[in-house]
């Protein structure tokens, strides 16, 4: 089955079929292989064909195996992070709070973090930036930190779920991140990968 799949995508590779024949040719990966294989099959249908009913379908099921087998979404997210950022702990650092919810009160996580660094650590100057990342996240940053012990003190000493009020239960990400990577980060604007590169 791969062969003959194989051999009708380099026959007909702008034919309407072809996405078919990758489709199934992802089926037989998954028959004769394990589940990474079927899953890195299944992105070949969508990088070269998106858009199309076999893509969306090779998106639900990476979905299904994502729920299925975390520790492959990690592992993958691992091995982007080691392309994407880059460790350095002799430069300056920043503390990043992560709201998975774009409707989240911006203006109220802010403020209850501004409270927060108010309250306990009155002598720092230290300086907090509330976004919304492309509607997708809400990303809240804490700088002015003199150096990487200094932010990994303030990262140990957050506590998400007493700090931040949280009605909706959003689900929420911490972690600090050097200037350099944040810059990264915010190109990608995607935080999964640094938060298993940190972890």
């Amino acid at each position: 089955m791969i062969t003959l799949c194989e051999e009708g995508l380099k026959k007909y590779p702008q034919d309407p079929l072809a996405p078919k024949f990758q489709l199934l040719h992802s089926f037989a990966v998954a028959r004769t292989s394990d589940e990474r294989s079927f899953k890195e099959d299944l992105k070949i249908l969508i990088k070269n064909w998106p858009g199309t009913t076999e893509s969306k379908k090779a998106e639900e099921m990476i979905a299904f195996l994502n729920q299925k087998t975390p520790e492959l979404k990690v592992e993958e997210e691992k091995t982007k992070a080691a392309e994407l950022y880059v460790a350095d702990k002799k430069v300056n650092h920043v503390f990043i709070l992560i709201i998975y919810d774009p409707s989240f009160n911006k203006n109220q996580a802010t403020f209850d973090v501004i409270s927060y660094n108010i309250d306990n650590f009155t002598n720092k100057n230290y300086k907090t930036e509330g976004v919304l990342v492309e509607k997708k996240y809400i990303m809240i940053t804490v700088s002015g930190f003199s150096d990487f012990a200094q932010t990994l003190d303030y990262y140990n000493s957050f506590i998400t779920e007493k700090n931040v009020r949280n009605p909706s239960g959003a689900k929420m990400m911490t972690f600090i991140i050097n200037n350099a990577n944040l810059k990264v980060l915010n190109n990608d604007k995607n935080p999964e990968p640094i938060s298993a590169f940190l972890h």
